[in-house]
């Protein structure tokens, strides 16, 4: 079709086949080689298959540059709609951080594809299990691949995904924009639009990154100026920002909460396309507060865990009120 239609997530009947479509692998290699999200048709056509349940809605793993268009591509080549939905709020690195897990909802059958339709479909017991075999075959396939799984019924996805993702994602690119055209600082736009906090804006002095097991694994280093001179800010990363520490080892944001790296013009930026020497600007935004709910953040341990953190989640806007 020419047109992708999308629904609501309480617009989607509660008996209805629902699945996560998202793009898994490096951001580096996948922006060195390209990503055809064909691989995620095929993956999805792969899952119909093995299970015998025809899907009636798709919706994004999770919000971010890569994995916000493979749903809304696979709609539009299968005709099917896209839920205005995700499964995380943000984005995240690894396959079973996110909010269906913490709803119990089976990953496996976990279909992968690339765009040649070599193809594969991972059947565990254990969400972290899926890493640790589909990273390899992810390497196969030339460093990313399409992936659809965690099949749900109509009435689970109202209670596991995050509702409104596209349709935010739009309002806050039209506040920005509107923003911007008025005069305002791109910064202070961004964390007005986005209910955030602005942490700081200087050059991206360092960037430490190498790929390992088609994941990208470092740090960045952000050097303050103007009203910031002699602050800094360093982000590690696991693919995504995961948490950032100030000049004094101060913990200053950490995930779910959003860590949100861009041009102080206020364009966008996917860690890939870090170049030291930028200017940028960094704000902290809130979670969804569904990440608030019980324990749900502790899918995020093995990430704070790699990078020797102990510290557990603290709002951002705690973490930044006396700054």
């Amino acid at each position: 079709t020419e047109e992708v239609e999308f629904a609501g997530l309480d617009e989607v009947p509660d008996d209805a086949n629902v699945a996560i479509i998202s793009g898994m692998g490096s951001p580096a290699a996948t922006k060195e080689r390209g990503f055809d999200c064909i691989a995620c048709v095929h993956a999805l056509k792969r899952l119909e298959a093995v299970t015998g349940r025809k899907i009636d809605y798709v919706a994004a793993f999770e919000v971010g540059g890569g994995n916000f268009m493979p749903p809304v591509y696979t709609a539009c080549y299968t005709g099917i709609k896209v839920i205005n939905a995700d499964g995380v709020g943000r984005a995240v690195p690894e396959s079973f951080m996110i909010m269906p897990e913490i709803h119990k909802i089976r990953s496996a059958p976990f279909a992968m594809a690339n765009e040649e339709n070599l193809s594969a479909v991972l059947y565990y017991e254990d969400s972290s299990d899926c890493e640790l075999i589909g990273r390899p075959i992810v390497n196969v396939f030339g460093g990313s691949a399409g992936v659809a799984n965690y099949i749900m019924d109509g009435a689970a996805a109202k209670k596991a995904l995050v509702a409104g993702s596209y349709e935010l994602a739009r309002s806050i690119g039209e506040a920005v924009r509107l923003g911007i055209a008025a005069g305002g600082r791109p910064v202070e736009c961004i964390a007005r639009a986005t209910g955030g906090i602005e942490i700081i804006e200087g050059k991206l002095t360092e960037l430490n990154m190498k790929t390992e097991n088609s994941h990208d694994w470092g740090y960045e280093i952000i050097e303050g100026t103007g009203s910031y001179t002699g602050k800094s800010i360093k982000i590690m990363i696991e693919n995504e920002n995961i948490l950032a520490f100030d000049q004094d080892g101060g913990v200053r944001c950490v995930t779910p909460d959003a860590l949100c790296v861009f041009r102080s013009d206020g364009t966008p930026l996917t860690n890939a396309d870090l170049e030291p020497g930028m200017d940028v600007a960094f704000v902290g935004v809130p979670c969804n507060p569904k990440w608030l709910e019980g324990d749900a953040v502790s899918v995020f341990q093995k990430a704070f865990d790699h990078f020797g953190y102990k510290g557990g989640y603290i709002p951002v806007t705690e973490l930044n009120a006396h700054r």
